[in-house]
């Protein structure tokens, strides 16, 4: 069995508010900049390719 690169880290992050006033949930999943050497060594991209498909100020 092969160990994910990311086994030590959440999947997700859950931040919840001080009091709840409304039924919302905003969702804004993306493919992060956090490239595991494997994977960097894998790949055939050069670094700015790999950079075109990330959503990159999706954390601003």
């Amino acid at each position: 069995m092969v160990q994910s690169d990311y086994w030590d880290r959440p999947a997700f992050e859950t931040v919840r508010p001080r009091r709840l006033i409304a039924p919302l949930v905003f969702n804004s999943g993306h493919s992060g900049a956090d490239y595991p050497e494997r994977f960097l060594r894998m790949t055939r991209l050069d670094h700015l390719s790999i950079r075109q498909s990330e959503d990159a100020f999706v954390d601003e």
